[in-house]
């Protein structure tokens, strides 16, 4: 199990997690172990590349089918897992009654590596293919856990999102989901091509000596001798010699287009997906303020200048808009990573999403459309670890709300932190549960967080307001919630439109290292 087989991997362990009123139990059947990486959060937990599993959070009690949530993790596809506290599903299951179920797929190497085409080769994907097999175990198994099968909601954060994505652009729809969530995706981050990523492979191959010196091709019978050890430092220093790419820095091993599971460019896919697909799903797209804190933080270690202002823009973009001093102007001229990361948060995630509703809505998909806005950090400063995050709404903010998981980021939790948490978990049940975040009078179970079947909390106590779906009014700014600062929740019209203007013009297709 510890040796490297590059082949789709179809048997599935189950963790099940019974959710109570006061506490929760989980099955001893299945220890699981990891999928390898060297994330440093994992702790002292074994890995091993026999590592698919689910974690699955039910209600106790079930009389009638619920609805069910399926969870793909982010992680860049190379860190992060399932287990951590921060994705314990406890307290959205007891405050919704649905299932959550989170799925571990192979990330980094064994998830994504290319070394070339042909049976005998790593031709990527692995870690897509994973999920999807998930996606079809649940939907042929859930019942036994008390969940239907025919109200699935597929939610994904980061490279889960892309994840979430690929699927809905592929053959899976409508079978084995009928909505999703789409929270902090990076839409411009391109999925490599298949000459790319062979070219990344041989680097790690050739770090493991396993390149033949004569013919220069990659020794496939070498790497399936290295150990996952050996594997994983690999991996870390193939990654660390991709320095002049913000892209390969973000996400050094990505899905590949491989012409079966991944066939176009994101936004290429979703045009695709929008002008052939008659059928209408719900969906929720999300990002937060400052997405580009965290990226710029990894990317860049120290203080840039201004006088590299330019340099530096040109040197990671191949198109920049012309007036970008202008619609991202300096502040502090010692130190322009916070216009950097205004930069990194309107390219990658928040103009590109905007595209993509206007897409969406041109083509007739915009009525089940809901967007929001996450400004919310945490009430509590962060540990050392997270510390350039303090105040700030950085990337994967929201999460620790979605599951109120405070313990695993912050060790604590405020009133006001609890109270937006309700809310949003509020809307998310409405969602999953009726295809729209909102309040229906006409639904037996009709509003804010549920706790038995046909029991609600009242919505007013949560202070929750009609969240509208997304509309473009005439100068292209669109509705949308925002999570604010203090907690409170307000409809704006977001106002960057010039600085979405000026990236929709460059096309998108413009990150080096592509």
């Amino acid at each position: 199990a510890d040796r490297m087989s590059f082949a789709c991997i179809c048997t599935i362990c189950v963790l099940v997690t019974t959710v109570y009123p006061t506490k929760h139990c989980a099955s001893p059947q299945y220890v699981y172990v990891l999928c390898p990486q060297y994330f440093s959060k994992t702790g002292k937990q074994k890995t091993s590349e026999d590592c698919l599993f689910l974690e699955i959070y039910t209600p106790v009690n079930i009389t009638t089918p619920v609805s069910v949530t399926v969870y793909i993790h982010g992680g860049s596809f190379k860190d992060v897992t399932c287990t951590l506290a921060l994705y314990d599903a406890t307290q959205f299951v007891l405050k919704t009654n649905i299932i959550m179920v989170l799925i571990e797929y192979r990330i980094g190497v064994l998830g994504f590596l290319v070394t070339g085409e042909g049976e005998d080769q790593a031709t990527g994907n692995y870690g897509i293919q994973d999920q999807r097999q998930a996606l079809m175990w649940v939907n042929a198994n859930i019942r036994a856990f008390g969940g239907d099968p025919d109200k699935v909601t597929l939610v994904g954060q980061s490279a889960g999102a892309q994840s979430v994505l690929i699927h809905l652009c592929s053959d899976l729809i409508p079978k084995y989901f009928r909505s999703v969530i789409v929270e902090s995706t990076p839409l411009t981050v391109l999925y490599k091509t298949p000459k790319v990523a062979s070219r990344n492979g041989k680097t790690f191959a050739r770090n493991l000596k396993c390149v033949d010196k004569k013919n220069r091709a990659i020794n496939m019978t070498c790497l399936r001798k290295k150990t996952v050890s050996q594997i994983i430092n690999s991996q870390k220093k193939s990654s660390n010699g991709l320095k002049l790419s913000v892209t390969d820095r973000i996400e050094p091993l990505r899905p590949v287009i491989d012409g079966t599971f991944v066939k176009l460019q994101p936004l290429e896919a979703l045009q695709h997906y929008a002008t052939t697909t008659k059928q209408t799903m719900p969906m929720i797209f999300s990002h937060t303020t400052e997405e580009g804190v965290f990226f710029i933080k990894e990317v860049l270690a120290i203080s840039v200048p201004a006088l590299l202002y330019q340099f530096i823009l040109h040197t990671v973009f191949t198109s920049v808009p012309r007036n970008i001093e202008r619609l991202y102007p300096v502040t502090n001229r010692k130190d322009i990573s916070k216009q950097l990361s205004q930069i990194i948060t309107d390219l990658i995630f928040r103009c590109p999403l905007r595209y993509l509703i206007k897409l969406l809505k041109t083509e007739r998909h915009g009525d089940r459309i809901w967007l929001y806005q996450w400004d919310k950090p945490l009430a509590i400063d962060l540990p050392t670890t997270y510390k350039s995050c303090n105040s700030q709404a950085c990337h994967s903010a929201e999460i620790p709300f979605v599951f109120q998981s405070f313990s695993e980021v912050a060790h604590n939790s405020s009133p006001e932190d609890i109270e937006t948490s309700n809310k949003l978990i509020a809307y998310y049940a409405n969602f999953i549960n009726f295809g729209n975040p909102n309040v229906d009078t006409n639904q037996t179970v009709k509003s804010g967080i549920v706790y038995k079947q046909n029991s609600v909390r009242s919505e007013d106590k949560l202070h929750l307001i009609n969240w509208p779906t997304v509309n473009f009014s005439p100068n292209d700014t669109n509705t949308q919630l925002i999570f604010s600062r203090d907690g409170h929740l307000e409809i704006i019209e977001d106002l960057k439109v010039a600085q979405c203007d000026a990236w929709d013009k460059t096309g998108y297709s413009i990150l080096r290292g592509k």
